[in-house]
């Protein structure tokens, strides 16, 4: 009797010590997995951002309105016109360096270590031509700088994006 005690305990142990290294090693495989989903959902808006781009720009006139699904956590998203230079913005310094250098013209906010690079056949501002700021209440904040980017703030998980074919590349504004 004495010794089956001892061994219901022990297979107690055994069974609990088991079940604490699958759930360790569960832990282990999703925290790893994690950075990897949120690259490739960076990669796969980079992708649809490229794609949208292009056939805007190949159709003069035409307006596309997306409701892109921004990637990760990430809030907001910046369009610079790597054509232009930074003057004296008052993006993020990182912003700042990577525009002045040329290597980059998309950011995600807060910044994304992995940098977005879309065809330079686009501008930023408004479709009618002219800059504005507009803050609502139920709708992406829209702001537009004559300095040559663009913020716009996720709604619900989604960039709201206007891309508006202009003479072979296309304009990039807030909805």
């Amino acid at each position: 009797m004495r010794s089956q005690v001892q061994m219901q305990v022990l297979v107690y142990v055994l069974a609990l010590a088991v079940t604490a290294l699958i759930l360790y090693q569960g832990y282990k495989a999703i925290a790893t997995i994690r950075p990897q989903m949120c690259k490739t959902e960076i990669i796969r808006f980079q992708n649809q951002l490229n794609s949208e781009l292009k056939a805007a720009a190949g159709n003069f006139g035409s307006v596309y309105n997306l409701d892109l699904p921004m990637p990760c956590s990430y809030n907001a998203i910046i369009f610079v016109d790597i054509k232009g230079s930074p003057g004296s913005s008052t993006l993020n310094p990182l912003i700042v360096e990577a525009w002045d250098a040329k290597s980059q013209n998309v950011f995600l906010v807060p910044m994304a270590s992995q940098k977005i690079v879309i065809g330079e056949n686009f501008s930023v501002g408004h479709a009618s031509g002219t800059n504005v700021v507009e803050d609502k209440p139920d709708s992406a904040k829209k702001f537009v700088s004559d300095l040559g980017f663009v913020r716009i703030d996720s709604t619900a998980g989604f960039a709201k994006i206007r891309i508006e074919g202009i003479a072979g590349h296309a304009m990039i504004s807030a909805q």
